[in-house]
């Protein structure tokens, strides 16, 4: 286990960097496909999210809590949020890593190419994250 104020010090220091805010979210994304997506047994949104949710508590990556859902698009807060949780205001949404998690678990579920948007953030102001999840047509 790495402690979280060790994590949250190397991610700050990668908000410096350029480029990490890709590098962030393919790594949580390619976890969630290979590791995440194999443990969460749901087959529609909601059970999705429950399932996910329960797998992130566990992990102490955040509180995860479905807000709303169509065919087009997912929203869900993440509250606790290990990467951000308790930093100041930087102007920015930094939780790149929890981003590509929550969005590579729903991508192997569903069978749907999407993408994934952090909207809120502690580091936008936020005591929590947001996430937006445009969902795209089926994959055959």
């Amino acid at each position: 286990e790495i402690p979280l104020q060790v994590f949250k010090l190397a991610r700050l220091g990668s908000v410096l960097m350029a480029g990490a805010d890709d590098v962030m979210f393919t790594v949580g994304r390619e976890i969630s496909k290979e590791v995440l997506s194999e443990l969460v047994d749901g087959e529609n949104v909601i059970q999705i999210c429950d399932d996910l949710a329960e797998i992130l508590e566990k992990l102490k990556v955040g509180i995860l809590e479905l807000i709303s859902h169509n065919s087009d698009r997912v929203v869900v807060h993440l509250y606790e949020c290990m990467t951000c949780s308790g930093m100041p205001n930087i102007g920015r949404p930094i939780c790149h890593f929890e981003g590509g998690l929550i969005g590579g678990t729903f991508e192997v579920k569903l069978r749907r190419k999407l993408e994934v948007m952090e909207t809120k953030c502690w580091g936008t102001g936020y005591k929590f994250c947001e996430f937006e999840i445009g969902l795209q047509a089926r994959e055959s």
